[in-house]
């Protein structure tokens, strides 16, 4: 299991965002990272402002030791901290992705705001799954104040077990810098309001 705190201080600028730490049992993060990188079913996926690989955990049959990350009850557990740090009512609908970067891939400034959906991306929560990841590897965690990459407002290198969240808004800029080396791995946690 994963577990992340029940409280969490949230920064209110340049929006409302969090990084913070995720509980795990080391050979369950030794397990993860392991499919991650051997056996899960990575698609490439090219965009204007990204490259990455991706895929959605709801749509493939997972490992036994990864199956509670898309349970009911895990899920409804993420929501409930989600509301209660960000004080809003959540959908019940929750979306599991996971990202790899390798070398060269980059995601450039962006916000994530959709604004045609009626059920509308409102929070994300991520879990980092690196080790022995430092600042030559790239791939850092940029938070902007605007569209404007001289707006920097704070980075974070994604090691350890980082757990990093943040509301989609107009404002929410962000991005993930240039990978140097090695793979770049995170399961993402989509929220919806609406």
């Amino acid at each position: 299991m994963i577990s992340i705190p029940s409280y969490i201080s949230l920064e209110l600028t340049p929006y409302k965002h969090f990084f913070s730490e995720y509980y795990i049992d080391d050979s369950l993060k030794k397990n993860i990272q392991y499919w991650l990188l051997n056996e899960a079913p990575w698609n490439l996926v090219k965009a204007s402002f990204y490259t990455q690989y991706e895929f959605s955990l709801k749509d493939i049959e997972l490992p036994e030791f990864l199956k509670f990350i898309i349970s009911k009850d895990y899920l409804t557990e993420l929501k409930e901290i989600v509301e209660k740090t960000y004080k809003v009512n959540l959908h019940n609908q929750v979306d599991v992705v996971a990202h790899k970067l390798t070398k060269g891939h980059v995601i450039k400034i962006h916000n994530d705001f959709l604004v045609d959906d009626q059920l509308k991306e409102s929070h994300r929560l991520l879990m980092h799954f690196n080790s022995n990841w430092n600042v030559e590897n790239g791939g850092l965690c940029m938070v902007f104040s605007s569209n404007d990459a001289s707006s920097i407002h704070n980075i974070i290198i994604p090691e350890g077990n980082l757990l990093q969240s943040f509301e989609i808004s107009e404002n929410s800029h962000h991005a993930v810098s240039e990978i140097y080396s090695g793979n770049r791995l995170t399961i993402i946690f989509t929220f919806y309001s609406g």
